[in-house]
């Protein structure tokens, strides 16, 4: 379960769907740099502390806003490649480490695909 932006918990399942991406940028390429370009933006509510509030955005908060972290940038890059290729390519991955923050990210399952 994720907080959305009300401080309500969601599965984190339910952002990931398939969303076309912008006229123009339906090639992996462009759509990747689309997404790189959208500003990093810590949405740690309580600083970086055990305590902090990590909110996640749906891919439409997350354009509106303009900014994000982690979680919105590769939910939105796995949600256009899962309309791409057809909604079975990509999955989100969520995870951290000993002596690392938690992170989110999207992984191809076919890497020459592009």
């Amino acid at each position: 379960l994720v907080p959305n932006l009300r401080a309500e918990p969601n599965l984190c399942c339910q952002y990931v769907r398939p969303l076309p991406p912008p006229k123009g940028l339906e090639e992996p390429k462009a759509f990747t740099r689309f997404v790189a370009t959208i500003p990093y933006h810590s949405d740690n509510w309580g600083g970086n502390n055990a305590r902090a509030i990590d909110y996640w955005c749906t891919a439409n908060e997350f354009l509106t806003l303009g900014h994000g972290d982690e979680e919105e940038h590769a939910l939105l890059l796995c949600n256009y490649f899962k309309y791409r290729e057809n909604a079975t390519q990509s999955e989100l991955a969520r995870g951290g480490g000993l002596h690392a923050a938690p992170t989110t990210g999207d992984r191809a399952l076919d890497p020459k695909r592009w």
